[in-house]
C-alpha cells in the first residue's frame, strides 16, 4: 500500500510506499496551501482541499493525472476531506 499527504512549506503532494520507500512528488505545480486530502483506491482517485488565495477542493488521478476542480465556489477554509465509498 502507499501512503499520500500534503505539504504546505512545499506545496505539493507526495505518495511513498508504507515503509517510506519509492517516495515522489505526485503533484507539483498549482498547489497553493494543500491541506486535507483522501483517497479513494477503488476509483483511482485522490481528492484534496487547499487553503491558499482561491480556497478550492481538487481531484485527480493516483498518479497526479486527470487533475480538475470540484469545488470553488462559497467555500473559505476547506479543512477536512472524507470520500463515501457508495
Amino acid at each position: 500500500g502507499n501512503i499520500y499527504w500534503t505539504d504546505q512549506g512545499f506545496d505539493v503532494i507526495e505518495v511513498a510506499r508504507l515503509n517510506g520507500s519509492f517516495r515522489y512528488v505526485v503533484i507539483s505545480q498549482g498547489l497553493d496551501k494543500p491541506r486535507a486530502i483522501t483517497v479513494h483506491p477503488e476509483k483511482g482517485y485522490l481528492f484534496w482541499t487547499e487553503w491558499g488565495q482561491y480556497p478550492r477542493i481538487e481531484r485527480s488521478r493516483l498518479d497526479g493525472t486527470e487533475r480538475m476542480v470540484l469545488v470553488n465556489v462559497s467555500i473559505s477554509w476547506p479543512n477536512g476531506i472524507s470520500v463515501d465509498y457508495e
